[in-house]
């Protein structure tokens, strides 16, 4: 819940400043519209990077049901020796020697 409350955040800070990118493109006066110009670019750059990291920590909301998907176990054999054995939930299993 937590992951999707910040990320309706970062979308309505996001629409909030592309509201004021437009606003500010839209307006008349040569150099002042220059540099409303450029503040709006910088604003819809800021847009582009607050929908991005909306996404980024959407995606993690996903990794709320997480899930096992293999098992990697460790024996000694000897000193600087060891047995790894690496068992998939579908019950193949890998052994391999660690020197």
């Amino acid at each position: 819940m937590g992951y999707l409350l910040l990320a309706i955040i970062f979308v309505l800070l996001a629409l909030a400043l592309a509201v004021g990118a437009v606003r500010l493109l839209t307006r008349d006066h040569w150099f002042l519209g220059w540099l409303r110009g450029m503040l709006g670019l910088t604003l819809l750059t800021g847009v582009l990077l607050l929908s991005l990291m909306a996404v980024d920590v959407y995606s993690y909301r996903q990794l709320a049901t997480e899930q096992n998907i293999a098992t990697i176990s460790f024996k000694q054999l000897e000193s600087q020796q060891y047995s790894a054995t690496f068992v998939e939930n579908n019950g193949q299993q890998q052994n391999f020697q660690l020197y």
